[in-house]
């Protein structure tokens, strides 16, 4: 599993249609959840996983089957 939260802030300075200086606060704010799990046996990686055997199914061999899943928000 893994998680990760972010949060900042800009101040933005600009002008408006009719050419009158604007500021602006702008909040962000993001965060992940990740977690994964390898159902034929690998080592569990956040990057490739290796397969123990090849992928055969006419030999009754699998390859590596992972499940994954995330969960986020972003507001801006």
């Amino acid at each position: 599993m893994m998680a990760e939260y972010v949060s900042s802030s800009q101040h933005l300075a600009g002008f408006n249609r009719a050419g009158q200086p604007v500021n602006v606060k702008q909040d962000n704010q993001a965060w992940q959840v990740f977690a994964s799990y390898v159902l034929t046996g690998e080592h569990n990686t956040f990057g490739l996983v290796k397969p123990i055997q090849n992928f055969n199914p006419f030999e009754g061999k699998w390859g590596a089957w992972q499940t994954r899943g995330p969960v986020d928000r972003n507001r801006f």
